[in-house]
């Protein structure tokens, strides 16, 4: 089916918005900017589909032209299926007009949506009679308020993404700001690129997201000599931290191909196939935290998206990231941080610029040092955030530990194995053993230790349960390793060696741990362990598994 559609819309954008869907259909495209030129192509052109905005003076919201072309064509061809595509139903609150454009359907600019579109013009090139849309008067008046959401006061919306709007259409600037406001971000609307320099060379919010638009302004020069794309050379030379999305109805598949071979933009979304959550998403992606994998036990590693950090500017940055880290999430004040960190020589008033040196290592992308999401200030103290995209090994350890316990209540106990096993291929040794005797780390270094050998007994056990006592013997003499004067992990060698019919091996251990006790303790073991020796001694049979746990 051959078929051509007349569009009258002013603006360059839209123009190409519309022609492109339309051509996309199949369809040829006469296209006028204003009354006279639609009239000149209705003169020797009957269409098939007519396309019409009934304000073609964007600055001038009283401009008739567009209804005068719609009522030209309902005279002249009174059977030719029309749309009408509007900036908004304010525009087209005109004197006379309401009962001519009750009877089209209405495309609003700012709800665009190309398959809704897509298929009124089928139906209408088909014959399907198109629906109008009734527009009452308490409808068709909108304030230029309720168009445009209020901006967000400065200071507010703290920790949420901070977005610049650069349009110079008011259509498409309310599109933007209504989707990023929906969503709860912070954001800035300018209309050129003196206002969008101004505000973020010289206003103190940063952004983390630019929405460029590439014309801004004078629609008779190439697009690539237009303000926009000026714009984009300066935002892609800067050292700014800020992130480019270019949002554009004219780019060309060339154009598209330039900017992500040129220039380091962010991403691209084109007018014509306008979908906000698409835009959300990539605004998500976007400004995203980094994601970070901490190893603290045998060593200090840090990486950053799957990348080792290994340089921290200065050690007294690496320093208070430990401390933060090992306090697990509870605020630390400045003066405690102070305090702990006299070793660094580093005083309350220099907390500040090494806090946020630490945070754009975490995160380099941010557009301001107090964005951070693991570093998190609360009044004068600062704590660290386990909640976001972070993998801490001893955070992992300690959830593996439960998650086993929990497998031994439900009598799951190969389940439980492995889960132990895995706590095994964590623990890679002490923690943070480079700070073994600075003060913060002492005690969860203990904690994490003691727990651990714990985990180790409950391991030989299950082991030793299921005939697997080699293993177990392993397991214990590593729990040992751990802790040197840990009783309940002796016995357990005891029995293992007994069971296997080790007597000898079993009264050696025995004799290990009595002298360790009254070189170090002056004391002898407990009963229950000279006890478990004397019956070994006997040649009685004993419990292969330790019966009392609690102390495990």
């Amino acid at each position: 089916m051959n078929w051509r559609a007349l569009l009258v819309e002013d603006r360059i954008d839209w123009q190409s918005i519309l022609s492109r869907t339309l051509m996309s259909m199949g369809g040829e495209v006469d296209v006028a900017s204003n009354f006279r030129q639609a009239l000149a192509l209705l003169e020797h052109t009957r269409y098939d589909l007519a396309v019409v905005d009934p304000v073609l003076d964007n600055a001038n919201k009283y401009n008739r032209d567009g209804v005068r072309v719609i009522n030209e064509i309902q005279q002249r061809y009174p059977t030719t299926p029309l749309i009408v595509v509007s900036g908004s139903v304010s525009h087209i609150s005109l004197p006379g007009s309401d009962d001519l454009l009750r009877k089209f359907p209405i495309i609003e600019k700012q709800t665009w949506n190309k398959e809704t579109f897509v298929k009124l013009a089928q139906d209408a090139l088909h014959g399907v009679p198109l629906p109008a849309r009734h527009i009452d008067r308490a409808e068709s008046v909108i304030t230029s308020s309720q168009e445009m959401p209020v901006a967000p006061v400065d200071g507010e919306r703290k920790g949420v993404p901070r977005i610049l709007i650069v349009e110079d259409r008011p259509d498409w600037q309310v599109i933007l700001s209504r989707t990023i406001e929906e969503e709860g971000w912070f954001w800035r609307t300018v209309r050129d690129a003196g206002e969008a320099l101004h505000i973020l060379r010289e206003e103190k919010i940063a952004f983390n997201i630019v929405l460029l638009d590439l014309r801004l302004g004078d629609a008779n020069i190439p697009l690539q000599h237009a303000q926009g794309w000026q714009l984009l050379d300066y935002l892609t030379s800067a050292d700014l931290a800020t992130q480019v999305i270019i949002v554009s109805g004219e780019a060309s598949r060339g154009d598209v191909a330039t900017l992500f071979m040129k220039y380091s933009i962010s991403g691209f979304v084109d007018k014509d196939s306008f979908h906000k959550y698409e835009l959300i998403g990539l605004i998500r992606k976007l400004t995203a935290s980094a994601k970070l994998r901490i190893q603290t036990l045998g060593d200090f590693r840090l990486w950053r998206n799957g990348e080792i950090v290994d340089d921290f500017g200065e050690s007294a940055v690496e320093t208070l990231l430990k401390i933060l880290m090992t306090r697990r999430g509870a605020p630390v004040s400045v003066d405690e941080l102070a305090d702990l960190m006299k070793s660094e020589s580093v005083a309350a008033a220099d907390l500040r610029p090494l806090i946020n040196q630490m945070r754009m290592i975490l995160e380099p992308n941010l557009a301001q040092p107090g964005d951070s999401s693991f570093i998190v200030r609360e009044g004068s103290a600062y704590r660290f955030n386990f909640s976001t995209n972070v993998r801490v090994d001893f955070i992992e350890l300690e959830e593996i530990q439960s998650e086993g316990k929990l497998y031994e209540q439900e009598h799951a106990y190969a389940n439980a194995i492995k889960t132990y096993e895995k706590a095994l291929r964590i623990y890679q040794g002490e923690y943070l053993p480079k700070d073994r005797f600075q003060q913060w780390s002492v005690q969860l270094r203990s904690h994490i230790q003691t727990k651990f050998a714990k985990t180790l007994n409950r391991l030989a056990d299950l082991y030793a349960r299921d005939g697997r006592l080699e293993e177990a013997i392993a397991t214990a003499e590593l729990c040992l390793k751990q802790d040197a004067y840990h009783e309940a992990t002796y016995r357990r060698l005891m029995r293992y060696h007994a069971c296997l019919g080790n007597k000898n091996t079993a009264l050696m251990v025995y004799m290990t741990l009595e002298k360790l006790f009254r070189e170090f303790f002056q004391e002898e073991p407990s009963a229950q362990t000279r006890e478990l020796r004397d019956s070994i001694a006997a040649g009685e049979p004993v419990p292969c598994v330790e019966i009392n746990r609690k102390s495990s």
